[in-house]
């Protein structure tokens, strides 16, 4: 379901894979994945409903709480066979991953012009991002996807910097991955800070240092098991610093305008629409 019913852009979600192996520390939907990664049930219902969409559907999003390339889908090519159908059938898609499978299935993303895919990567830090994601591929593997999608001419490329940690991943951190990617120029790059609750905050006080996490909590509301935004000054200042130099650069960005006062550009959430 979107993240704010009513408000965000109408998509269809499906989830490809119950649970995820990645192991985000700050992941929001981990309750989710408590078992371990495994086809959904309903695969089949799932890929009689893909076989009747055309052209003119909504955007069919895989996947929202786990990654459509799980090291499950080497074996399984089930996040292929939906790739094919939809491609065949010309239906709009994207695609959110942090794995190097998707360049597997690069010919169903050439030459779309309503589908794209993102490849989610939030630092170039090794040792940040390994205590963050501790099984997900690392930062240098994920530069090397952006660059061999985008080497085609021929796909629409997105990075998705999210979540962006405050005191963590921002600063110095996020000037070295922006500096990077107005280099390589993805089509879009989307950014997002994180949500954060109780049971989350506790997960990382395990994986950051005391300071890492004082730094970090100091830019966060009293919270509860509602997640909650970074304050709302820190988010604009951020994200208008951000949008600017993308925009120098030949880069659209775009946020989360759900929960912003005003749009920050005039670009879809999503980014590649």
């Amino acid at each position: 379901m979107p993240k704010y019913n009513g408000i965000c852009p109408r998509n269809i979600e499906v989830d490809i894979y119950s649970g995820c192996s990645f192991g985000c520390v700050y992941c929001i939907a981990k309750s989710r994945h408590s078992q371990e990664s495994a086809p959904v049930n309903d695969i089949n219902a799932i890929m009689e409903d893909f076989a009747h969409a055309d052209a003119s559907s909504f955007p069919y999003y895989l996947s929202p709480w786990t990654d459509a390339y799980q090291p499950a889908e080497a074996d399984t090519l089930l996040t292929r066979d939906i790739l094919r159908t939809l491609a065949g059938n010309h239906v709009p898609f994207f695609v959110i991953t942090k794995s190097s499978l998707v360049l597997r299935d690069i010919e169903f993303l050439m030459d779309r012009e309503n589908a794209f895919v993102a490849v989610s990567l939030n630092t170039l830090d090794a040792d940040i991002l390994k205590r963050l994601e501790p099984n997900a591929p690392g930062a240098e593997e994920r530069q090397n996807v952006i660059r061999e999608l985008l080497s085609t001419g021929r796909i629409k490329t997105v990075v998705k910097i999210d979540p962006v940690i405050p005191g963590i991943t921002d600063g110095g951190r996020l000037d070295e991955l922006t500096s990077r990617l107005c280099d390589i120029k993805p089509y879009a790059v989307t950014i997002e800070s994180m949500r954060l609750t109780e049971a989350i905050s506790e997960d990382l006080k395990d994986v950051l240092s005391d300071s890492e996490y004082n730094a970090m909590m100091d830019f966060y509301p009293p919270m509860n098991d509602e997640p909650v935004h970074p304050m709302l000054d820190y988010r604009l200042e951020l994200f208008g610093k951000m949008a600017g130099t993308f925009q120098d650069n030949g880069i659209r960005s775009s946020f989360c305008k759900a929960s912003l006062p005003y749009a920050i550009t005039p670009y879809d959430c999503r980014g590649g629409y």
